[in-house]
């Protein structure tokens, strides 16, 4: 059988072009450190690759979550620590102005420090962590207390949302004592303090 020089030449052409890629895809290997660049490269290969970067990223997702969660619970924490130590503060001087033996000057005196309290505790209860009220349960979008709260002349408060995820807020007087009763909503279930 004789072959004949357009077929060598053909053959040949084909074999310097095969090297050729095999030559260019084991460069690209060692410019990248990867066995597979492309899902023609490995088929195999391809689909254990994309499932591990679906890992991966899944993992992230996770680290972030939690990293969120972390700052989040670190600054409900110090919040309500901080909180704790105002409002003994705020127990500490009302039971020494009960005992009747301070001068006008002297109640003066404690109630602008309580208003100071009181302006501490509706800030720490506002506090946000990325934008987001910390204190407001699911309504993350809206402070949870207003400064309305500390008006001299007491009223009520009603912030709209979603049933159980409003806040409903009145501040009153009755037997001589300022009351603050709390609501979830309109309906829900409500705590006077």
């Amino acid at each position: 059988m004789r072959v004949g020089d357009s077929n060598q030449f053909r053959t040949t052409t084909t074999d310097i072009f095969s090297l050729n890629y095999r030559q260019y895809v084991l460069q690209r290997q060692i410019a990248t450190t990867r066995k597979v660049n492309t899902p023609s490269e490995g088929r195999s290969s391809s689909v254990t690759i994309l499932n591990s970067q679906s890992v991966l990223r899944e993992s992230d997702q996770y680290r972030i979550n939690l990293e969120a969660a972390a700052s989040w619970m670190k600054a409900s924490e110090t919040g309500m620590d901080n909180m704790v130590d105002l409002l003994t503060r705020a127990k500490t001087l009302a039971e020494q102005t009960a005992t009747g033996t301070y001068t006008d000057e002297q109640q003066a005196s404690t109630a602008a420090e309580l208003r100071n309290l009181i302006a501490e505790l509706l800030g720490l209860g506002n506090s946000q962590v990325s934008g987001s009220d910390i204190f407001g349960g699911t309504r993350t979008d809206i402070p949870p207390l207003s400064a309305a709260l500390t008006a001299l002349d007491p009223a009520t408060i009603y912030q709209p949302g979603s049933a159980g995820h409003g806040v409903l807020a009145s501040a009153y007087l009755s037997g001589g004592l300022y009351r603050l009763q709390l609501a979830r909503d309109a309906s829900g279930a409500t705590s006077t303090i």
